[in-house]
């Protein structure tokens, strides 16, 4: 199938998912950078939809997540196997496509493919997002 949508989000991917107490029973993301990169990620992701109308029904969300290398990288490109966990990184970046009118809703994500890994040298770290539709009937 063709994707619908794609796009590239130069920066370093951030989580959102993790909320921590503060004074009067509030609740804060223990992120203080996700709010700047759900942003950015909005932001760019309406520069490449724009004219469009919101995806509806089933989309399939690809996302290869880019985190930066290491000073003394070993093995560039290598899977990402520390902090951020991976469902986090996702999380901030479903409500992002939604608050950027790229989709409806983040429920209309109906399948996942995602991979986090170190950045090989002279690549930008980032989140490259592809949606694809996928039909109103399940393959399997």
């Amino acid at each position: 199938m063709t994707p619908a949508f794609q796009t590239f989000v130069p920066g370093t991917p951030r989580p959102q998912g993790s909320k921590r107490h503060v004074g009067g029973g509030r609740m804060v993301e223990s992120s203080k950078y996700v709010k700047a990169w759900r942003t950015k990620v909005s932001q760019i992701s309406k520069r490449a939809h724009r004219g469009r109308e919101p995806l509806t029904g089933p989309q399939r969300l690809d996302l290869v997540l880019v985190m930066p290398a290491r000073k003394k990288e070993p093995h560039p490109g290598s899977w990402h196997t520390v902090k951020p966990d991976l469902d986090k990184l996702i999380r901030a970046i479903d409500d992002a496509l939604t608050t950027a009118g790229i989709i409806t809703d983040d429920s209309t994500i109906t399948a996942i493919t995602a991979l986090k890994r170190r950045a090989k040298p002279d690549e930008p770290p980032g989140a490259h997002i592809t949606i694809t539709p996928l039909g109103e009937t399940q393959p399997h």
